[in-house]
């Protein structure tokens, strides 16, 4: 009788030692180095706002520093709460990051990248207010000119004219049949021009002027950097090499 009670007590521990190898371990630690979900900020988070340049802000507070307006707030990118680049400020008009427009001969964008941060440019502009890579040859009426880059600066340089028969050198004389003209840069065109599939509805101080608009949108909310929003130029404005 002895015998059999030692042999089923070292049967029931046995059975529980299976079991219980058998069973996962359960534990509600967090693990180590796991990020929260970076969706809204927490409570504390928002009451202590944002450090900036030596000085404490109120979450939802706006502040501008070197034309760049910045807005206290939660930025999943980050993961935390901190001032965000939320336009670049040119006169009294406002320009969303990724926004472009055109102003004189120059296409610009509102760049919010660290490292070259405001309002940049980044191509030359049609008279219509159309974006031209660098590199490419347009038209502007008559006159014909290649967007330059040259140590850093973009230019737009006049190269010459066309009046449909190909492009006259700057200084070069052209004759109509009724009159001579000669080929000189911000001289008025003296006839429409409509050769070569080209058109003369460029309009008139171009379709995104600063100077227009209060705030200017960017439609496709485009990387907030220099890389993004690349509208392409339309090809009535360009030219082959």
């Amino acid at each position: 009788m002895y015998a059999y009670s030692i042999f089923l007590i070292f049967l029931l521990r046995g059975a529980d030692a299976n079991r219980k190898s058998s069973v996962a371990p359960q534990t509600h630690e967090r693990t180590p180095g796991r990020p929260r979900r970076c969706e809204e900020a927490t409570s504390l988070e928002a009451v202590l706002g944002c450090p900036f340049f030596n000085k404490m802000y109120n979450y939802n507070d706006k502040v501008i520093r070197n034309q760049i307006e910045y807005l206290c707030t939660f930025s999943k990118q980050a993961c935390k709460v901190t001032m965000v680049p939320v336009f670049c400020l040119l006169g009294d008009a406002r320009v969303e990051p990724g926004a472009g427009f055109a102003m004189g001969k120059l296409y610009y964008m509102c760049s919010v990248h660290e490292n070259n941060m405001g309002i940049k440019a980044i191509g030359c502009a049609t008279e219509g207010g159309m974006r031209i890579q660098i590199g490419q040859r347009y038209r502007f009426h008559t006159f014909v000119f290649y967007c330059q880059m040259t140590q850093g600066k973009i230019e737009a340089i006049f190269i010459g004219c066309d009046y449909g028969n190909g492009i006259l050198k700057p200084g070069a004389f052209y004759n109509n049949g009724k009159a001579t003209f000669q080929c000189q840069e911000n001289t008025k065109p003296r006839f429409p021009v409509k050769q070569n599939g080209y058109t003369n509805k460029q309009g008139g101080r171009g379709s995104h002027g600063a100077h227009n608009n209060s705030t200017i949108r960017n439609p496709t909310k485009a990387v907030q950097s220099m890389g993004g929003g690349k509208p392409k130029p339309s090809a009535n404005y360009l030219l082959r090499p």
